[in-house]
């Protein structure tokens, strides 16, 4: 068993005597096996005997390749598994003191590494683990592992070697990559991937599996649509900049919208006619780049949005089109849409079938009593200022204006006519 990484030893000792000890990390490769030495004729039956021989944990490094050995028998005080997931983890001996802090470990590595030292330290089904032999650690193995590669030919794409599992950023431009291979969705350190400038027409269904993505660009494709995938949890709260910008779309797809943590929206040059309402639960959104595309009309859940930029320009947001006003399925809601109204209020969402729940993502918010409403509905265009969601504006046409059309939505009768009466009196004063 053993794993490469960064360990910083820390002496316990030391601390409680109040003397200052600086120690850093360093690049080490760990090993869990016996210490004493196997003849040939016993390496074979080495697993088997484990549990009768002497246990100990040997960390290598560049300025001692031949190692520390440090015994793991009813030696380990406590194992830190916290920050397990971002590779980080602790393990406290008793003798001697120190705690040996790791980093920059494969987390599922790690994991199964831990486990180890645990059943070790209980002296429990050690016959079960792969042990190593203890030997010194070789030159290539303590080497600084790669965390960046960039490729921007066609000529040197693809590579005939594997890619780093330990990649954090990987730039692939101007390859006439036309589909994004598996070795790359297995890189789950990636925190950086920029494909832009290339043929992708679509995107693999297994982004899940980029745990720790922060920056995502595929400008400059001939995307039209974006995997269900690409908002689930672990992107949600990870993915901060996202560009789309130059592909095919016609709609910004409604997956986009749940990357709750997403900074960065850019969707320059695309064909893009309107935006969902869900838009509004991008929360930590501050720039949103959407210019050059065929809006008409915005939202009203982009009004709910605090922007520090907001970029529309080149877009048909023309105010002619006002006043409009137009009903839906009024005045008598169907009793799908109110079984619906009533299941989003009850807060049941997740126990409805897809075709259900999808309906409920497309979901419109009453203007007046900021209930659901589906196909039953009145839309009425109004304008709004966008300084009043961005700090700085890009002016939406030659004119320097800063107004454009948004679209709000009420679901009944009573709701519209309250909001008129109301939206009169404010223009009336």
């Amino acid at each position: 068993m053993k794993i490469t990484g960064d360990v910083e030893v820390v002496n316990r000792d030391v601390t409680l005597r109040g003397m200052t000890f600086k120690s850093r990390s360093m690049r080490s490769v760990l090993s869990i096996g016996c210490k004493t030495k196997q003849s040939s004729s016993t390496q074979t039956k080495l697993d088997h005997q484990s549990h009768q021989s002497d246990l100990h944990l040997l960390i290598c490094t560049k300025s001692n390749p031949s190692g520390t050995h440090y015994k793991l028998k009813s030696n380990v005080e406590q194992l830190f598994g916290k920050f397990i997931q971002d590779g980080k983890g602790t393990i406290r001996l008793k003798c001697p003191p120190v705690d040996l802090c790791l980093s920059k470990v494969n987390p599922i590595e790690l994991k199964k590494f831990l486990c180890g030292i645990r059943l070790c330290h209980q002296d429990r089904n050690v016959d079960k683990l792969q042990l190593s032999h203890l030997r010194p650690a070789k030159s290539q193995e303590l080497e600084k592992p790669q965390t960046s590669m960039t490729i921007l030919s066609p000529q040197d794409y693809p590579i005939k070697r594997a890619f780093p599992q330990t990649l954090e950023k990987l730039i692939i431009n101007n390859c006439s990559l036309n589909k994004l291979e598996h070795r790359i969705m297995r890189l789950e350190c990636l925190k950086i991937l920029d494909l832009g400038n290339n043929s992708l027409k679509n995107l693999p269904d297994a982004f899940a599996g980029f745990q720790n993505l922060t920056e995502l660009n595929v400008a400059h494709n001939y995307l039209i649509q974006l995997p269900k995938s690409l908002g689930c949890n672990k992107l949600a709260k990870s993915l901060k900049l996202l560009d789309l910008s130059f592909n095919g779309f016609t709609v910004l797809p409604i997956s986009v919208c749940n990357l709750t943590s997403l900074n960065t929206l850019k969707m320059v040059g695309n064909n893009i006619t309107t935006f969902p309402s869900s838009i509004s639960k991008l929360s930590n959104l501050k720039n949103l780049l959407a210019s050059d595309n065929q809006l008409s009309i915005l939202p009203y859940g982009i009004s709910m949005l605090s922007l520090s930029h907001i970029d529309l320009s080149g877009n048909q947001l023309n105010l002619e089109i006002l006043p409009l006003v137009k009903k839906y399925n009024m005045p008598v809601p169907s009793v799908s849409e109110l079984a619906l109204r009533q299941i989003w209020k009850s807060g049941l969402t997740e126990l409805l079938p897809w075709q259900s729940s999808n309906k409920i993502q497309q979901r419109k918010i009453c203007q007046w009593c900021h209930g659901p409403c589906f196909s039953a509905r009145i839309d009425v265009a109004t304008t709004m200022d966008l300084h009043l969601i961005a700090h700085t504006v890009t002016a939406i046409d030659q004119a320097n204006r800063m107004i454009a059309p948004y679209l709000i939505s009420l679901c009944s009768e009573r709701c519209y006519h309250r909001w008129n009466i109301r939206n009169y009196r404010q223009i009336n004063g």
